[in-house]
């Protein structure tokens, strides 16, 4: 099943239907013309409420896709159903959302992944492995950049943020390579061509 088929989550429910090792149940969205396509193309339930979907439906997993700010809920509905649960990244907004559904998961017994797609990219992953198989010495400085068109700010903008949306990738990716917790972080940023909606535009950060 997937909950929330916006931008991403419709990737998610196409794929479901294509891969052979998997099945399109279901999919819920609170904009219901955004599940039809999935009922008339693959023969997939549609719902407007998730909860309904999580009661009726017989699913291994589901994949939570709905905007950044809005995943607690959906993530602990689907534990509480005993489904296992893929998140888009980034897993919340803050650290108590965070913690609040792998509490869930733990309590139900059911696996909780994010969706950190650089992971699963050959070419990052063929990097990780050089660092993890010591073939390049050991690493003492990651540097990432990330830009984006401003039309995508804007467009988010009311659900997240460029760091939160872009940032998120390279930090989780330093993570994945470095095998170490972040211990220290300073950061800035400034807000000019995004003034008008009260967010970042960019962000600089030492970790």
């Amino acid at each position: 099943g997937v909950i929330g088929v916006g931008m991403f989550g419709s990737l998610h429910a196409r794929v479901y239907a294509q891969l052979e090792a998997t099945e399109l149940v279901a999919v819920a969205d609170i904009q219901v013309e955004r599940t039809q396509h999935f009922v008339s193309q693959y023969g997939a339930r549609g719902y407007a409420d998730y909860n309904e979907l999580l009661e009726k439906e017989d699913l291994d997993i589901v994949s939570v896709c709905t905007s950044d700010e809005l995943h607690l809920k959906p993530v602990l509905a689907a534990a509480a159903a005993g489904k296992h649960i893929l998140v888009e990244k980034p897993l919340a907004m803050n650290v108590s959302d965070c913690d609040a559904m792998i509490r869930a998961a733990e309590k139900a017994g059911v696996k909780l992944m994010v969706g950190q797609i650089l992971r699963f990219d050959p070419r990052y992953y063929k990097a990780r492995q050089a660092i993890a198989d010591g073939q390049i010495g050991t690493p003492v400085h990651f540097f990432a950049r990330r830009n984006n068109p401003i039309a995508n700010a804007r467009r988010l903008a009311k659900h997240t943020s460029v760091l939160f949306f872009l940032g998120i990738h390279d930090i989780d990716f330093m993570n994945w390579c470095a095998e170490s917790k972040v211990e220290r972080v300073y950061a800035e940023s400034v807000s000019r061509a995004l003034r008008d909606m009260e967010t970042g535009d960019s962000y600089l950060a030492l970790i």
